[in-house]
C-alpha cells in the first residue's frame, strides 16, 4: 500500500512532484520487480485531476498514471485528506487504526 501524500504546506511543484510522482513511480517499480506482489494500493486524492490548477492535485493525477503504467494491477482510492495534525481523530486514518 503506498500511502505517502505530499504535506500541504508545499509551495514548490518540485516538491510535489517528489512526493506525488517520484516516491510512488519508485514503490511501483519496486513491486512490479517482485513476483510475489499481486496488487499494489496506491492512495492518491478527491479532485485528482491533469488540469487542476493545484500543484498538488494535478501531480497525484500524473503519479496515477505513472503507477498504472508501470504496475497494471493496482488499486488507486482518492480519499479526501487523511490527516488532521490538529485533530487526528477527525481523520479516515484515525478510523484505520493508523
Amino acid at each position: 500500500m503506498n500511502v505517502i501524500g505530499s504535506h500541504v504546506y508545499h509551495q514548490k511543484e518540485k516538491d510535489f512532484e517528489d512526493s506525488n510522482i517520484h516516491v510512488p513511480v519508485a514503490i511501483a517499480k519496486a513491486c512490479a520487480a517482485n513476483p510475489n506482489v499481486k496488487r499494489l494500493i496506491h492512495v492518491s486524492a478527491a479532485g485528482a485531476d491533469p488540469n487542476s490548477q493545484s500543484m498538488r492535485l494535478r501531480t497525484k493525477w500524473i503519479g496515477e498514471q505513472e503507477v498504472k503504467e508501470i504496475f497494471p494491477n493496482v488499486t488507486i482510492i482518492r480519499p479526501t485528506y487523511m490527516m488532521d495534525n490538529q485533530d487526528p481523530n477527525r481523520t479516515i486514518a484515525a478510523k484505520w487504526g493508523m
